[in-house]
């Protein structure tokens, strides 16, 4: 058995040995809200027991987040779960899909020997639906499935296009499928679903809390119709428990301790760091506000943060600097619930090096690790510790005399020393008792000078 939607990390990792770059599935890259995960821990207690069979409790918090009656809402094991219960339900003769689309439209309608009619969209229309996917529904069409936005081009249909399409099919007695699983990441879902339609056509909107709060292991789904009867027979299409007790735990929490989970960071404009914009979606690579300042070295590090470096975090009881809250003009608040993000694959940071004037730390060159070791007979080594490596368009270069000092000024080129080829290298140090190392940048401008003994080799 092949599958055809995806996602199928356990058969890849079987077969390859490795975990698989999978984009054959797409959820939120925040992962599961902590709210949630604690939620199906405490569920475990009831593990014992069958679950509600109708998700009373779960119904009722959607039915206000959703603004609609609890009575018009079916809980499923996921959206492909509804999605299979109403073509087992309304069991059509000949079903219209888009290509391309999720795939499990026409997996399901397949297994009731439904004839599935592909709509092409056109690359000229950049793969969007335009009105002429109107002329495709007559009579001989029993459902049409239609993903708001689809997946996998992310074209959404326009609202007015959607009421025409529905409007249409009503006229030829086929019943509108509506996928909206990915319709609230868009800033503006709430003037794009098409909720407000419900009750005037044959109309079925189908959410998941897959996609949106990264549950794609707990499956969870439900469907929206104003039609008791279909929503009757698509959960008699199907067994009596098809949502665990922990899936209807999760859900519950995801909607009463972060119903907004994804505007809270509001990753369009600015995360907790200003610096930190679109990262989580992987749209640029910014630099961030958050500056490490060092005076005494006369230098700051910028820190680039590529995509899929930070993570959320949801803190309770958090602590919240001025920096963040300006506008409220105090010293700090606490937040009940606060989304910070936290590094997650430090490979993926990279520091930017500036440097503000000369830092001379001669004086602390052996407790930063700066130090000559005897080598052969009148030679030494030069050690540059690990943890002072040259940044990106610098270098570290010496000189071996008797003087105290050397001499270098910030923002003028030193001339003289000779580049530090590492650790291992020898070289000839007879009579020298004084080791000068500058970090110079491309034009040869010290930026960092010390001085430390020199120890050669009898």
């Amino acid at each position: 058995m092949e599958l055809t939607h995806g996602g199928d990390w356990a058969g890849y990792r079987a077969e390859f040995g490795r975990d698989p770059l999978d984009f054959s599935a797409n959820v939120s890259p925040l992962g599961l809200p902590e709210g949630v995960a604690k939620a199906i821990t405490a569920a475990l207690a009831t593990a014992d027991r069958y679950p509600d069979p109708f998700c009373r409790a779960l119904r009722e918090k959607l039915a206000a987040h959703e603004g609609v009656p609890a009575e018009q809402l079916l809980c499923g094991n996921g959206a492909a779960d509804l999605i299979f219960r109403l073509v087992w339900a309304k069991r059509p003769r000949k079903a219209l899909v888009t290509a391309p689309t999720f795939a499990e439209y026409a997996a399901a309608l397949e297994t009731v020997g439904c004839t599935v009619e592909r709509y092409f969209l056109r690359e000229a229309d950049d793969f969007a639906v335009t009105v002429a996917f109107c002329d495709a529904i007559d009579d001989s069409v029993d459902m049409v499935f239609l993903c708001q936005p689809n997946n996998p081009t992310g074209q959404l249909t326009h609202p007015a296009l959607v009421a025409r399409i529905l409007e249409k099919c009503t006229a030829c007695g086929a019943l509108l499928l509506l996928d909206e699983c990915f319709l609230d990441f868009l800033p503006d879902h709430a003037s794009l679903t098409a909720k407000p339609l419900l009750g005037s056509g044959n109309l079925l909107i189908l959410k998941a809390f897959t996609k949106l709060y990264g549950m794609a292991g707990v499956r969870l789904g439900y469907a929206l119709s104003a039609d008791p009867a279909l929503l009757d027979a698509m959960g008699a299409a199907g067994q009596p428990w098809g949502v665990s007790s922990l899936a209807q735990a999760a859900g519950l929490a995801a909607l009463r301790k972060d119903p907004d989970f994804v505007g809270r960071g509001d990753m369009g404009e600015e995360l907790v760091m200003h610096g930190a914009k679109g990262e989580v979606w992987g749209c640029e690579i910014v630099i961030t506000n958050k500056v490490r300042d060092n005076a005494r070295t006369r230098e700051k590090n910028y820190f680039i943060v590529k995509p899929g470096a930070l993570r959320l975090v949801n803190k309770q009881g958090a602590l919240v600097e001025i920096q963040r809250e300006p506008e409220f003009m105090r010293d700090n608040i606490f937040a009940s619930l606060h989304c910070v993000p936290y590094l997650y694959d430090e490979s993926k940071v990279v520091a930017i090096t500036q440097f503000t004037g000369l830092a001379v730390l001669t004086g602390d060159a052996e407790r930063l690790g700066f130090k000559t070791v005897a080598g052969d007979s009148g030679k030494t080594r030069v050690i540059v510790p690990e943890s002072w490596a040259a940044p990106a368009g610098y270098r570290w270069v010496y000189a071996l005399n008797t003087a105290a000092a050397e001499e270098g000024a910030y923002g003028t080129a030193y001339t003289g020393g000779t580049n530090h080829a590492g650790n291992d290298a020898q070289v000839a140090a007879s009579g020298k008792t004084h080791c000068h190392l500058l970090l110079v940048d491309s034009d040869n401008k010290p930026v960092k000078t010390l001085t430390v003994a020199v120890h050669a080799g009898a």
